[in-house]
């Protein structure tokens, strides 16, 4: 089910956004069979971007700046980079990009063949979409972006070194795993931003931790799938600018076959000529 988050949340965008979904027809196939949305770990998206999760070179040197940081014990400070890639490990992503129109870049960086679909939706069917699924925590929030030589994420560095202080000093009483509930808050700035050379991407990021379920079928070692209500989440479907006209039957019946009929289905205009 959707929540509200102070942590993560939308800064730039209303509830009637636009939003797209770039895929070829292979995971569009996989989304309609399990009426689900594969949510990705962070840690298998730094395979990607090898930034994704990690601190600005600003947050570094800030922190390496405080004494009472430098003092810390060693075991302490690398358990603090366990618990930030543990935290990658059971965070997983779904990622929109937020547009009122398609974007020639988005085809070509999402889809390695002319077979490929962009659904188009809202953020607020978005949020709807997933009110009837009680098994699943989902945070909806945009992504910032920022220089990574030259600016820091907002952490609250006090805030985060004095729990980091408390565990030092509550070490004989706190387990490893109450250890790391005290400092994942702060890991969560990290996974909403990204550097700006990925501006272009407008990126609406869905977050979902991941835990042990009924349903293990639907927990991948990548990530996992959360159910999704499609028939409010989809708007329509955009096929491929350079799909042929066999392959946008075939989404339509692909379509129909999954009771989506009343969905609207066409080819993307976005290379059409509308003068000779």
């Amino acid at each position: 089910m959707y929540e509200i988050s102070e942590i993560i949340k939308l800064n730039r965008y209303s509830d009637e956004q636009i939003v797209w979904r770039y895929m070829d027809f292979t995971k569009f196939l996989s989304m309609l069979q399990y009426q689900s949305l594969f949510f990705c770990t962070c840690k298998k998206m730094q395979e990607m971007d090898p930034f994704e999760g990690e601190y600005p070179k600003k947050n570094l040197e800030l922190l390496k700046k405080r004494k009472d940081f430098v003092k810390l014990p060693s075991k302490y400070t690398q358990k603090t980079g366990t618990y930030r890639r543990k935290f990658l490990e059971n965070v997983s992503i779904n990622c929109w990009h937020a547009n009122d129109t398609e974007n020639a870049a988005m085809w070509r960086v999402y889809l390695s063949s002319q077979e490929g679909i962009a659904i188009k939706s809202s953020i607020k069917k978005l949020k709807k979409s997933y009110m009837n699924n009680k098994e699943d925590k989902i945070y909806i929030g945009d992504i910032q972006y920022n220089d990574y030589e030259l600016s820091n994420i907002n952490i609250n560095t006090e805030e985060y070194l004095q729990d980091i202080k408390n565990i030092v000093n509550r070490e004989k009483e706190l387990s490893d795993t109450e250890a790391f509930n005290t400092l994942y808050k702060y890991y969560f700035p990290l996974i909403m931003s990204k550097r700006k050379e990925f501006e272009y991407g407008k990126e609406i990021r869905l977050l979902s931790p991941i835990k042990q379920s009924t349903r293990d079928v639907r927990i991948k070692n990548d990530g996992k799938l959360v159910d999704a209500d499609l028939e409010i989440l989809i708007d329509s479907i955009v096929v491929s600018p350079n799909a042929t006209d066999w392959f946008v039957n075939l989404v339509k019946d692909t379509m129909k076959s999954y009771n989506l009929e009343n969905k609207r289905v066409y080819k993307s205009k976005i290379y059409e000529k509308i003068y000779n």
